[in-house]
């Protein structure tokens, strides 16, 4: 491939880029905002289970809204990445 056939194609490639991180900031505030509406459901599981006893698999969702927490982090982290990308 000559050198102007492989600028052509880097230079798609960074368009390519930026135009999928333009359109990132939306998609990462969606996703924050399923993170935060499923730990809260987890949390009312916990409730749910502790309310009846069963406090095993009340362990069980606290692990699950621990792990969404945790996510949450990683996804918020990644966005800044992107951001300072742009």
């Amino acid at each position: 491939m000559g050198l102007v056939a492989q600028s052509v194609l880097g230079m798609s490639s960074i368009d390519d880029l930026a135009t999928s991180l333009s359109s990132t900031p939306s998609s990462a505030d969606e996703t924050a905002a399923a993170l935060s509406r499923a730990k809260a459901v987890a949390e009312g599981v916990v409730g749910a289970f502790q309310s009846l006893g069963a406090d095993g698999r009340a362990a069980h969702a606290h692990a699950v809204a621990d792990q969404i927490e945790g996510i949450t982090g990683q996804q918020a982290a990644v966005t800044d990445t992107i951001e300072n990308a742009q």
